[in-house]
Order: structure tokens, then C-alpha cells, then sequence
């Protein structure tokens, strides 16, 4: 089991301490590592800032892979496109009004080309995991 620090920037902040928010988009890595079911998180605010914050921990219960197409605006989980009411599900769970934007904090954040990703979600260890 690994421990995989999650840093949020503040506009995210409240929405993880209240359990709101309990999932993360982060870009892929270079080594391809990616959290398991059963890893720990622990969640941040200012990370490697004098104001660090810990916001919470928990237990990852899913990881797949995301893909943001720009262009057309369409979002793949484990390369199969979803849309309607499950896109704008998913982009109100990571903190976001709509799927337009989360995708246009994507593209502003992380440059023109398509966003690769995977999305982790998580169990809060004060609900009974630690």
C-alpha cells in the first residue's frame, strides 16, 4: 500500500473538507503510476508553502484513466467518451459548475493539447477507512 500527497489549490479547499469533493483529475505522470483501490491519500491546500494545510486523508476506491479532447469537447473515461448528465455529473464531483468548466479550467491550466489523466477517487478515513 502507497501514500500518494494531493495537493488543492484554495478554490478547492472547502469542497474537500466537507466531503464534497471526493475525487481528483490529475495529469498523467511520467512514470505512469497511478494509485490502487486501497492506497492512502492524504489531501493538502499550499502545499510546499508556508501555507500548507492538511485538509483530510482517506482510502482511494477507484482510478481510471480521463482524456479531455478540446476540440470537440469530449471527455473519455478508460477511452470510452461519455457526455450528457454523467460529464456534468462528474465535473460537479470534481468541484467544477459544469463539464464546459472543468474542460476550459483544463485547457486554461494545462495548455491547448488534450488533457491525459486519470481521476482518483477516494473514501474519507473518518468514514470508517483508514
Amino acid at each position: 500500500m502507497r501514500t500518494w500527497p494531493f495537493g488543492f489549490r484554495k478554490q478547492f479547499a472547502p469542497a474537500v473538507i466537507s466531503g464534497a469533493k471526493r475525487q481528483t483529475v490529475r495529469q498523467e505522470r511520467k512514470d505512469r503510476k497511478r494509485p490502487d483501490k486501497g492506497d492512502r491519500v492524504t489531501l493538502w491546500s499550499g502545499l510546499r508553502t508556508a501555507y500548507c494545510e492538511r485538509l483530510g486523508e482517506g482510502a482511494v476506491t477507484g482510478c481510471f484513466r480521463v482524456t479531455i479532447r478540446f476540440e470537440d469537447g469530449a471527455l473519455l473515461f478508460d477511452g470510452e467518451e461519455v457526455s450528457g448528465a454523467r460529464a456534468e455529473t462528474f465535473a460537479q464531483q470534481d468541484g467544477f459548475e459544469s463539464f464546459k468548466a472543468m474542460e476550459d479550467w483544463f485547457h486554461e491550466t494545462h495548455g491547448p493539447r488534450d488533457f491525459h489523466g486519470c481521476c482518483v477517487q477516494w473514501q474519507a478515513a473518518h468514514e470508517g477507512i483508514a
